[in-house]
């Protein structure tokens, strides 16, 4: 299915063409539910949630950071992000303080921030104090301002329950984004990492390196 002269967008897009009903996401929560998403509902989900970043300025080349919990909605957000041509940066916070958090944000330039809507995620927690109203009529998005990490703008807040949960918000949206112009040597991904000059490093890979690594698995 995956071919290294392609990109992550031409690989789901082609998978949920020729094989719509496989399911290729499968989670469970700690009380063993099991969740799951088919090849064409994660590839329309992504391509939704890209077109609210399309519709909020991202543009092609931009980190954006992604601190969810594994789950169906990590997927469909961090997928997003690459079908919108855009850097996906996937950050747990360890610590309270925020301090690699906050880096990562430095470090990346991000303007836009993917947390999780709850009292107990520690990256909305960072950042609520600094968030404001929703700009315009762009669902889940929220002003942010924040002098630890000045290049940050919006919040992108990600419900996964109750009636304004991400995939029920992206499953009433009909139009959907997935960028044209994306070339397999382009950046998709940056990974986080300790080495002993740097309290964080950014590893980045590009579409190519990312598939290859899928074939090679």
């Amino acid at each position: 299915m995956a071919e290294k002269s392609a990109t992550i967008n031409d690989c789901l897009r082609r998978l949920a063409h020729e094989r719509p009903h496989q399911e290729i996401i499968v989670t469970y929560t700690a009380m063993m539910e099991r969740a799951s998403l088919q090849a064409s509902e994660l590839y329309a989900l992504a391509t939704r949630f890209a077109k609210l970043l399309k519709d909020a300025g991202l543009k092609k080349g931009e980190y954006v950071v992604v601190s969810l919990p594994n789950c169906l909605e990590e997927a469909v957000t961090s997928l997003g992000v690459i079908m919108a041509g855009g850097i996906n940066v996937a950050v747990e916070v360890f610590l309270n303080t925020g301090d690699t958090f906050f880096e990562v944000l430095h470090k990346t330039k991000s303007r836009f921030l993917v947390a999780c809507k709850s009292d107990n995620d520690m990256a909305w927690s960072l950042v609520k104090e600094s968030t404001t109203c929703k700009p315009g009529n762009i669902s889940l998005l929220h002003f942010t301002s924040t002098s630890r990490a000045p290049s940050l703008e919006y919040t992108i807040l990600v419900s996964r329950s109750g009636d304004e949960n991400l995939m029920t918000v992206l499953r009433q949206h009909k139009e959907g984004y997935d960028c044209p112009d994306v070339r397999p040597d382009d950046l998709c991904a940056a990974h986080t990492t300790a080495n002993s000059t740097s309290f964080v490093c950014l590893v980045t890979h590009t579409h190519a390196a990312m598939i290859e690594g899928a074939l090679s698995g």
